[in-house]
C-alpha cells in the first residue's frame, strides 16, 4: 500500500462579613457579565466599523522563540484595512491591504504584488456573539482602565471549560475599538500581546488607503484560486460530507469552509471556532493510511485511532486517516486540547 505523505509541520474578617460577601457575589458577577457581554457585542459591531489609524505592535511568545511585529495600520468600515510592516526585518516594507473585495500583498524584496479575491468578513455578529458566550464568561472588571492613553473598559474573558486560553481586552470607551489584547495559555503564561499606540480616529477613509500605490504593482501575480465550496453550502454541511462533525468537542463549531492546497494538491480547509480560539482541519484525498511517522512527527494513540503529532513552537498538528481521506488538524490551542478535539472527531 502506498505510504501517504503528511504535510510539513513547519496555548488555574468575620464570619458575618464573609457570608455577606458570598451572598452578594452571584448578583455582582451577573451584573459584571451582563455589562461585559454588552461591551463585547458593541466592540464586534460599532467598534469594528470605526475607522482607525495606529501603530500596531504584536508579540508572540513561543516555547523557544519570541516574534515581534510592528506595523502602521489603517482600518476602515466593512472590514477594509491596510498594514505597512516595519518589523521584523524580513518583513520591513511589506504592505498588506484589503479593499472589501481584493486582498493585495506587496513584497519589496521580490518587488511582487500578489492579488487575491477574498470574501468580506462574516457579518453574522449575533452567531459569533452567541458562540463565545456559550464557551466563555466575559466580565467587565474595570470601567476606567487606560490603553494607548485613552479611557477604556477592561474585559476579562475566561473559558467555561478548563484547558483553554483566556484574555484581557481593553476597549475604547468612546468608539468601542479594541486597543489592547493579552492572551494567556491555560497555564497562565502570557502567549501574545497585541497593542495599538499613536491612535487616531479619522472622520473619513479615502478609498486609496486600502489599495496599493501604482508603483508597487510592477510585477503582479494572481494568487491561485482553488475551488471553494458553494456559497449555499453551510460549513457544517461541508464538514459532514468530509466525515467531520460540525459540532466538535470543547465547544468548537465549524464556521468556515475554504478551498486550499497541500503539497500542490487540492484540499478543503474547515475552520472551527469556539468564539475566541480557532483551529483548522485540512482534508485531502489519500492513497491509504500511513503506519510509520515521517521525520519530525511522532506516533500518537487516541483511543482506537492511530495518529501522528508534530509540534512547532506553540503550534501543533495532528494527522490521521480514514478511508481514502487524510486529515490534518492544526492549531495553537495546546496539545491536550487539540488531542481531545481529534479524538472526538475520530471517535
Amino acid at each position: 500500500m502506498r505510504s501517504e505523505r503528511l504535510p510539513r509541520a513547519a496555548a488555574i474578617t468575620s464570619a458575618l462579613a464573609l457570608a455577606a460577601t458570598v451572598a452578594a457575589a452571584p448578583a455582582t458577577e451577573t451584573r459584571s457579565q451582563t455589562a461585559g457581554s454588552r461591551i463585547w457585542r458593541l466592540a464586534l459591531t460599532r467598534g469594528a466599523d470605526t475607522p482607525m489609524e495606529a501603530t500596531m505592535a504584536l508579540q508572540v511568545w513561543g516555547t523557544r522563540h519570541t516574534t515581534s511585529t510592528l506595523a502602521r495600520v489603517r482600518y476602515g468600515s466593512r472590514g477594509r484595512y491596510r498594514m505597512d510592516y516595519e518589523a521584523p526585518r524580513a518583513a520591513r516594507g511589506r504592505i498588506v491591504c484589503f479593499d472589501g473585495r481584493t486582498r493585495w500583498q506587496y513584497e519589496p524584496r521580490a518587488r511582487t504584488a500578489t492579488r487575491a479575491d477574498s470574501p468580506p468578513p462574516d457579518p453574522a455578529v449575533a452567531a459569533a456573539h452567541a458562540l463565545i458566550l456559550r464557551n466563555y464568561r466575559i466580565a467587565l472588571v474595570a470601567e476606567r482602565a487606560t490603553a494607548a492613553g485613552r479611557p477604556c473598559y477592561l474585559l476579562e474573558v475566561r473559558p467555561r471549560r478548563p484547558g483553554k486560553v483566556s484574555q484581557r481586552r481593553w476597549v475604547d470607551r468612546a468608539t468601542y475599538r479594541t486597543l489592547r489584547v493579552e492572551t494567556r495559555a491555560a497555564s497562565g503564561a502570557l502567549v501574545s500581546l497585541l497593542s495599538y499606540q499613536q491612535v487616531r480616529f479619522p472622520r473619513s477613509t479615502p478609498d486609496d488607503w486600502f489599495t496599493l500605490p501604482p508603483g508597487d504593482r510592477s510585477h503582479v501575480v494572481a494568487a491561485p484560486a482553488p475551488a471553494r465550496p458553494k456559497r449555499a453550502d453551510e460549513p457544517g454541511a461541508v464538514a459532514a460530507r468530509l466525515g467531520l462533525r460540525a459540532e466538535g468537542p470543547l465547544g468548537f463549531r465549524a464556521t468556515r469552509a475554504l478551498g486550499s492546497r497541500i503539497g500542490g494538491k487540492p484540499a478543503t480547509q474547515v475552520v472551527y471556532s469556539d468564539g475566541l480560539a480557532s483551529l483548522s482541519v485540512f482534508v485531502r484525498e489519500a492513497h491509504g493510511p500511513r503506519t510509520d511517522p515521517p521525520r519530525g512527527w511522532r506516533r500518537l494513540r487516541l483511543g482506537h485511532l492511530t495518529a501522528f503529532l508534530a509540534r512547532r513552537d506553540r503550534a501543533q498538528a495532528i494527522a490521521w486517516f480514514r478511508g481514502r481521506r487524510g486529515y490534518t488538524a492544526v492549531s495553537a490551542i495546546g496539545a491536550a486540547a487539540l488531542e481531545a478535539f481529534v479524538a472526538g472527531q475520530a471517535g
